[in-house]
């Protein structure tokens, strides 16, 4: 759902109310909620398949990856499906990994929440 807003000022003079005219319309979106609900799939000893519910008012996602919990996430990917598949993976690391929805706004993007931290063992 698109909201549009509009302001104007006021000044109050006495009983008298003299107003400005309104701003151009400008309009903005909630913010996508938090994502949730991922699963990993691993096709392969190096490959890691994530799904993840979808997002209401999402129109992508963005990936993030972390060689531990607390370290530094790198962007991986972003996609508008709510799955991803990585391959390269080294078989004797952990990966953790967080998502994230947007909607796109012309060009720009509203994000939600990051997921919380989950790990591929």
């Amino acid at each position: 759902m698109t909201y549009y807003y509009q302001v104007r000022s006021f000044r109050k003079v006495g009983a008298a109310v003299a107003y400005s005219d309104f701003s151009p319309a400008k309009s903005a979106q909630p913010l996508p909620a938090k994502t949730t609900g991922i699963n990993f799939e691993r096709p392969a000893q190096t490959s890691v398949r994530m799904t993840w519910a979808g997002t209401p008012g999402a129109t992508g996602y963005e990936v993030f990856e972390a060689a531990s919990n607390q370290g530094a996430y790198n962007l991986i990917a972003s996609t508008v499906s709510s799955s991803y598949e990585k391959s390269g993976l080294d078989p004797e690391q952990t990966y953790f990994y967080k998502i994230r929805a947007f909607s796109s706004i012309g060009d720009e993007k509203a994000y939600g929440a990051y997921s919380d931290a989950v790990p591929l063992l």
